[in-house]
């Protein structure tokens, strides 16, 4: 009988009560009540436990009589839930139980019936439900769905149906499989070809059928590569018939353009079709042949006809863009000529990149560019947009790829990179031609007649760093260059940025922006003179109350011109900039002062100059204003105190803003860097971020670390020991320590140890005369300085640490040993096994690694009494906590275990050397594994130490260890070697490193090449033209872990440093010469007779790399 199991909310009846349970759970899912709400949405959610739920609410969402409004698509909703949380066992968001097979055969017959529903959102619904199930279910469980499908495009019997149809195949089609392919697209195509050649079928269904079309070619088109003689025998008797109707639709004559506009329908059959075109072109041009010329012309002539249309309706001020009936579809395209234009140039631009079609653009490249300058014309709503936000400005500038102005400077990109300097030559005939019919434009008094000249500086930036370069090869060969850009910037200095033409009113503002922008673009290749004449007009556009466009462009050009303007030139500008640079800064200030009094009161700001949401144009200033603050120290001294406090403000307010707080830090950076600025700056930062430090707990996010960074900034250029340097210890020492010593955040930690060693740097041995308050209490009542170092490492060491914290305490140690070096004499057994213990600890290769080189520098203290001191000290054990268990069994890998520190440092050391990161860390860990293996003292106490040599080969040989072989055959085993012989080979292959890393062609860089060529031998097997069958690159592999190009950063182990550490360009270790020591240490361990038998283990490659250093 009928089960008489009863589940909260439903009982176990039959489907049709169950249809009535749920329409009214459903209804009481809608209600205002929060109470009625949350039980019916509990009810729903238990309810999908019951057997029979999923067909009855399918029942309930296809049921088209009596329902509540909204109950059926809600229903459609909870269903589409329902089969992704119940469906399929161990897929997804599956929560049990599954449903039966029985009731997923009911479901399967029902949904097809909703492809036909007279709503769209249902018909959507059971379109995407079917899609999901046919993840899972066809076509084994479901054969006879495509049939459907394609017998209701075939059978036509309403629109509704053929559209929920189209709309399932377009889903599925995206997540066909190359087992499919073969039975669908032979019958889908040819009954999609029918619905769009039909001339009683509408143009949104037939825009619907292109897009399956499309989606279809994008499915094939990524099958092409690794099954190309398939796909292409299925296309061959597909594709003629498609590229007929093509060329048909695309016909531009069809569309009468000058007579009327576009309506959105027409819009979106010729998107669809030039999105298939864009396809067939990129991936099947082969099997399409020269049947695909025919449409691609009639694509370019579209290109070429739809460009007056675009002016007139987006360009023009008065234009008729509202008369285009705009729309967008189901999946939130939108439908207009503009999206139209932009899929034209998105083909033009496959064209261009496609290896043998884009000699059909060259023949046409003088019309293509000058029609591309056409279109890069700014659009009235960009003109509105822009004219007084330059937030907007700036970021539509460096970020939008998507509109046909941006758009078309792509297309420019990619026809330099096909035809070269041949674009050159039709973009001076472009912008000739484009420059005349402006100055026609403007003699007739169109109020428009500006934006011709603004695209064609805006094409001339866009190519200028090709235009450079190819003027530089040309003057490099004596020839005449295609496109001369001293000219042109000498014609924009005339007609723009003349004192006669230059004007900050009107339309003219985006001319003049636009103009200072092509300057700083072609700068580099200016000349000395032209810099003047920019900075000039670069001062006048920062005028107050001046409009966004110049603001931009005069922060741009000041960047690019300031640096390079000749100093006689530049000086009695820079007051005028600091002015005008100055203006933006306190605009801002005021601005968002306004707009907080404004929020307060309810009221909208009234303010001119940048908005409160400015943080893009907002860089920009700063950028400039960094270059301005950098060339010239004397004249940055009378500006410091106005423009240090707003900086700090900004900085402080912009914190969160990675990008616009750095560039704040980098102008307070520069000021501090000015001797003569530094003072006054310490005597206003050094407060204010006293106050954020010693109150973290009151800060928003970010700022306490934020302010610890630019504690470092200060102190860098402070004189060591001098009076700047007490003023910050004393104001700020105690506060970053109790940081270090009860912060839980990894950033604030790791910004507190910068910190900390920039005091350290700053005050040295001095510092501990001065207490942890700055009071001069050394170590009495003031508390004891060496020990709040000491208390700060020791907490970054610790065990119960994050490891990401762990890692900062290595470089502050580093520099405690190396700056106190008589303080530290009396703590480094403490030290040592601090370090030893963290990293026997660690779980990440990269702590270990840092904590190597603490090890290595002290070492090069006093190699024998460290050696001595880890042998006569017990091993430390395994951090246990309540949290994390440390687990390891040694021994079991074949090597014994640990007795003591120096045989768990020399484990670490030698199996992480390969993972220290860093030319300075490198180099002296390197070294100081050579004086180990030097120090005849310490000889037979390293001899003892064992550690993991070649792994133990099994009765496996090579089959690889996958995990479950592992777990059956136990941990991997190891063959102990004395660990004189891994450091022998660690040296061997740094000197490897050496020689090739200093080889004028190195073997690095041929490498890199091979890896190039293996990747476009990849592409050319996608693309059909073969591939090199897996060639591999040249290399050792086994070279300090192979990585030294990402190591080294492409440098040497003796190459500088950064300039951003000034500890280790002051270390003296630095200085070391490897190659040097090396042979030094390495020949009197030979002289000594104990070279050559620890070098009998080595392979050839090795033992010549000795005898070459040695010999």
């Amino acid at each position: 009988g009928r089960s008489k199991t009863r589940l909260h909310g439903f009982p176990g009846c039959r489907i049709a009560a169950m249809e009535d349970q749920i329409s009214a759970a459903l209804v009481a899912s809608m209600s205002a009540d929060e109470n009625t709400r949350v039980s019916a949405e509990a009810q729903l959610t238990q309810g999908g436990t019951q057997p029979g739920f999923g067909l009855a609410l399918t029942k309930v969402a296809l049921n088209q009589q009596g329902a509540v409004p909204g109950t059926r698509q809600l229903a459609a909703v909870v269903l589409k839930k329902y089969i992704k949380e119940h469906w399929q066992a161990g897929e997804g968001r599956f929560f049990p139980p599954q449903v039966s097979d029985e009731e997923k055969a009911g479901i399967r017959e029902l949904l097809p019936m909703g492809l036909g529903d007279p709503s769209g959102k249902i018909r959507t619904a059971c379109g995407m439900a079917i899609a999901t199930i046919c993840v899972w279910d066809w076509p084994q469980a479901w054969p006879a769905l495509i049939g459907i499908l394609i017998g209701a495009l075939r059978e036509r019997t309403s629109e509704d149906t053929v559209i929920g149809a189209l709309r399932c195949l377009a889903m599925i089609a995206g997540d066909l499989e190359e087992g499919q392919v073969p039975t669908v697209v032979p019958l889908l195509f040819p009954e999609l070809l029918q619905i769009v050649t039909n001339v009683h079928v509408s143009l949104s269904v037939k825009r619907r059928a292109l897009a399956v079309m499309h989606s279809v070619l994008l499915t094939l088109g990524m099958m092409s590569g690794a099954h190309q003689r398939a796909v292409r025998d299925l296309m061959n008797p597909l594709l003629p018939g498609w590229l007929e109707v093509f060329s048909v639709i695309l016909d531009p004559s069809s569309f009468k353009l000058n007579q009327r506009p576009i309506s959105s329908n027409q819009c979106g059959v010729l998107l669809e079709t030039l999105r298939c075109l864009t396809q067939v072109t990129s991936y099947f041009s082969k099997t399409a042949g020269e049947a695909l010329l025919s449409p691609l012309s009639r694509a370019a002539a579209l290109f070429h006809a739809m460009a007056p249309m675009y002016a007139n309706a987006f360009v023009a001020t008065h234009g008729n863009a509202r008369a285009f009936d705009d729309a967008r579809d189901s999946d939130g395209d939108t439908l207009s000529l503009e999206t139209v234009v932009a899929q034209v140039i998105e083909l033009v631009m496959a064209l261009v990149e496609h290896p043998w079609l884009s000699a059909v653009v060259a023949p046409g490249l003088d019309d293509t560019v000058y029609q591309a300058l056409g279109y890069m014309c700014m659009t009235s709503d960009q003109e509105e947009s822009w004219r007084h936000d330059s937030n907007q400005y700036v970021a539509d500038e460096d970020d939008d790829v998507s509109t046909v102005r941006a758009m078309c400077g792509l297309l420019l990109d990619e026809l330099c990179d096909r035809f070269g300097t041949v674009v050159l030559s039709s973009l001076q005939t472009a912008c000739a031609r484009r420059l005349i019919e402006s100055g026609q434009l403007r003699l007739s008094g169109d109020p428009d007649w500006w934006k011709g000249r603004e695209a064609t500086m805006l094409a001339v930036g866009v190519v200028a760093d090709f235009a450079l370069d190819a003027e530089q090869a040309a003057a490099a060969e004596h020839k005449q260059p295609a496109f001369v850009t001293n000219e042109f910037l000498q014609s924009v200095l005339t007609r723009e940025l003349s004192e006669t033409n230059n004007t900050t009113a009107g339309n003219n503002s985006f001319l003049t922006g636009r103009a200072l922008w092509v300057a700083a673009k072609l700068a580099p290749g200016a000349p000395p003179s032209a810099a003047l004449a920019v900075l000039a007009a670069s001062v006048k556009a920062l005028a107050p109350n001046a409009e966004a466009p110049l603001r931009v462009g005069a922060c741009r050009a000041l960047a690019q011109y300031v640096p390079v303007a000749p100093k006689t030139s530049l000086a009695p500008l820079l007051g005028a900039i600091y002015q005008g640079l100055g203006g933006l800064l306190e605009s801002h200030e005021q601005t968002r002062a306004a707009a907080e009094a404004a929020q307060n009161a309810g009221t909208a700001p009234q303010t001119a100059g940048f908005d409160s949401d400015d943080d893009d144009s907002l860089h920009l200033v700063l950028e400039a204003m960094l270059v301005v603050v950098r060339a010239d120290d004397d004249a940055a001294v009378p500006w410091s105190t106005v423009l240090a406090p707003t900086t700090l403000r900004l900085w402080a307010g912009k914190v969160s803003d990675p990008l616009l707080s750095a560039t704040a830090r980098d102008v307070l950076e520069a000021l501090a860097n000015n001797p003569k600025c530094l003072p006054g700056l310490l005597m206003l930062a050094v407060p204010t971020l006293a106050s954020i430090i010693q109150n973290p707990q009151a800060q928003p996010p970010m700022l306490v670390e934020s302010s610890l960074d630019v504690m470092c900034v200060l102190l860098r250029p402070a004189p060591s020991g001098g009076e700047s340097a007490r003023a910050c210890h004393a104001a700020c020492f105690a506060a970053v320590v109790q940081l270090a010593l009860t912060s839980d955040d990894v950033g604030v930690l790791q910004s507190a140890a910068e910190c900390l060693r920039a005091f350290l740097r700053s005050g040295g041995e001095a510092s501990l005369a001065w207490g942890v308050d700055g009071s001069g209490g050394g170590s009495g009542a003031s508390g004891d300085v060496l020990r709040s170092y000491l208390d700060a490492a020791a907490r970054l060491l610790s065990c119960e640490m994050e490891e990401g914290a762990s890692v900062f305490a290595a470089p502050l140690l580093g520099q405690m040993l190396r700056r106190l070096p008589f303080q530290m004499r009396l703590v480094v057994p403490e030290v040592v096994v601090a370090v030893v213990s963290r990293a026997r600890n660690a779980k990440q290769p990269n702590l270990v690694a840092a904590l190597v080189p603490i090890l290595a520098r002290l070492v090069h203290s006093d190699t024998d009494a460290l050696v001595q001191m880890l042998a006569s000290t017990p091993a430390p054990p395994f951090f246990v906590s309540q949290v994390h268990t440390q687990e390891k069994e040694e021994g079991s890998d074949g090597v014994p275990p640990a007795t003591n520190a120096l045989d768990t440092a020399m484990r670490l050391w030698v199996t992480h050397q390969a993972d220290v990161q860093g030319a300075f860390d490198i180099k002296i860990t390197v070294t100081a594994l050579a004086l180990l293996l030097a120090s005849a003292n310490s000889a037979a106490t390293l001899g003892a130490v064992v550690v993991r040599g070649k792994p133990v080969v099994t009765e496996t040989g090579d089959v690889p260890r996958t995990r479950s072989r592992a777990k059956a055959a136990g941990p991997e085993q190891f063959v102990p070697t004395p660990v004189s012989v891994v450091i022998l080979e660690l040296l061997a292959d740094a000197i490897l490193e050496i020689k090739e890393a200093n080889q004028d062609d190195g073997v690095f860089d041929r490498d890199e090449d091979d890896e190039w060529e293996d990747d476009e031998d990849a592409d050319d097997e996608f693309d059909g033209d073969g591939g090199s069958g897996g060639k591999q690159s040249g290399g050792g592999g086994g070279l300090f872990g192979g990585d030294l190009l990402e190591r080294l950063m492409d440098k040497g182990i003796d190459d500088g440093y950064g300039d951003d550490d000034a500890d280790e360009k002051e270390d003296p270790l630095g200085a070391i010469c490897v190659e040097t020591f090396l042979k030094e240490r390495m020949g009197a361990t030979h002289q000594a007779g104990r070279l050559v038998p620890l070098a009998t283990g080595l392979d050839s490659r090795r033992q010549q790399a000795l005898m070459t250093l040695l010999s």
